[in-house]
């Protein structure tokens, strides 16, 4: 991945001679030609994956609309020739600007408690800790400073600079966070607790540089927005579908050979079964067909789907929002309703919640307003409380973002949908109502199956 094409794009230069890549091709030449067919034998007998263990299939990707640019969907980018890695050095450093992070420690030590005897009570008092100096005084700096910068080499944050007295002094200072743990895991009775608390400090630091890069990169890109007409160019349209399938699978292969060809003969119109929890579904609200949902746990042996695949909340949306359309028809007699995939990491982000991706967006349109609202299905167990930023760019949206697109034919809304029922989420500190978690533009996909749709477009148009 260090041919010039593969660099990252602060890293990539400006010219890029048209012989450079053969320079950058690797020819092999084998004296002996089986070898590549021995070895894989040999990965076979030990029972590992080859790749001729699988048949490749792919299925086209069909546009709902055959011309999308006259629809004018408008979404929101950043402009052209902005690079926040080429232009910003982060130094992490200790700043009261950095949103607060919170870490609950408490399920991990209730699964620790667990695998070690089957009586474990039930925490009623939840704690707040700090780590100090004679916690401080114990961790191996070398280790931990090492282990953030493979923190940050990973997520190709090339423009963080990192010291191990700038680390300690954020660790010192521990008003940015909140730490939920019992005291006797910090009281020094037991030297193994060292490794616990060089746990958390990890932890604690690696959401901190985390939190810092988001805030400077959403800083840097605030006044760097625009608005842009979508069009099948942007990166959340594909091609095809390429699947990977087991060889042993021959009724898979058989049902994704028929699908290949009902799409090919543009005869998919309505949601093709192929097996239990595999499906591609129909809607002509989403901006291309088909979608692809698969239950990746029974299948994660035998196929491998690109792009990414719907997940059961993902999919309950689509049906749900499909369903709704189909039964308002006078709501929506006078508008126009279109949804997308919004692709992870190349699609549609926001720096205020994380750099968070929603799933979906939704384009409500009315005349010559467009209400764009993101939505993402998602589980709420690793989420702490309502103060999330994922859960708040419902407020920052409108904010810090909108007022900025200098449009008023754009309105900006976001909204989680949980896949968490809500009798599942004892964690949550006030445990609040579902009323408190529709006011912050959270809604339960099983307690209110019925209507979380409607609520939805009540709070798009309010």
């Amino acid at each position: 991945m260090k041919r010039s094409t593969d660099l990252d794009v602060s890293l990539r230069p400006d010219y890029i001679p048209e012989v450079l890549p053969i320079l950058e091709t690797l020819n092999i030449f084998g004296l002996r030609a089986d070898y590549m067919q021995q070895f894989k034998d040999y990965l076979e007998e030990e029972g590992l994956p080859t790749d001729s263990d699988f048949e490749k299939i792919t299925v086209d990707i069909l546009p709902t609309i055959s011309d999308l640019s006259e629809k004018k969907l408008k979404y929101i980018k950043v402009k052209d020739g902005s690079n926040f890695k080429r232009d910003v050095l982060v130094d992490a450093v200790i700043t009261e600007k950095v949103p607060p992070v919170i870490i609950d420690w408490y399920p991990k030590i209730q699964v620790l408690k667990s695998s070690k005897t089957t009586n474990v009570s039930t925490v009623v008092t939840i704690e707040q800790g700090k780590l100090d100096n004679i916690h401080i005084a114990f961790l191996d700096w070398n280790k931990i400073y090492f282990e953030i910068q493979k923190f940050k080499n990973e997520r190709s944050w090339y423009n963080v600079n990192l010291s191990i007295e700038a680390l300690k002094d954020i660790l010192q200072r521990p008003e940015w966070y909140n730490l939920l743990i019992p005291s006797s895991e910090l009281e020094l009775t037991d030297y193994g607790k060292v490794k616990l608390w060089h746990e958390l400090a990890l932890t604690l630091l690696k959401s901190f540089v985390e939190r810092l890069y988001n805030y400077q990169k959403n800083k840097f890109y605030s006044d760097k927005i625009e608005v842009a007409f979508i069009d099948s160019n942007h990166p959340n349209f594909e091609a095809e579908y390429n699947f990977l399938i087991k060889k042993t699978e021959d009724r898979l292969i058989g049902k994704i050979k028929e699908l290949k060809e009902t799409v090919r003969k543009n005869e998919f119109q309505e949601n093709f079964k192929i097996d239990n929890d595999f499906e591609a579904l129909y809607t002509n609200l989403h901006l291309y067909q088909p979608l692809i949902y698969i239950d990746k746990g029974s299948y994660e042996e035998v196929i491998k789907i690109q792009p990414v695949p719907l997940n059961k909340g993902e999919r309950y949306l689509v049906e749900d929002l499909r369903q709704y359309f189909a039964t308002n028809r006078d709501f929506f007699k006078d508008k126009q309703l279109y949804l997308l995939r919004n692709m992870s990491k190349k699609g549609i982000g926001f720096f205020e919640a994380n750099n968070f991706f929603p799933d979906f967006i939704l384009w409500l349109v009315i005349g010559n307003k467009q209400f764009i609202s993101f939505i993402d299905p998602k589980g709420l167990r690793q989420i702490q409380g309502l103060t999330d930023p994922k859960i708040q760019l419902h407020k920052s949206i409108k904010t810090t973002i909108q007022p900025k697109l200098n449009d008023p034919e754009i309105e900006l809304s976001s909204f989680i949908l949980s896949n968490t029922p809500y009798s599942q989420l004892t964690h949550w500190k006030g445990q609040e109502s579902i009323q408190n978690f529709n006011e912050n533009h959270v809604f339960f996909q099983k307690e209110q199956k019925s209507d979380y749709i409607k609520l939805i477009f009540y709070k798009i148009l309010d």
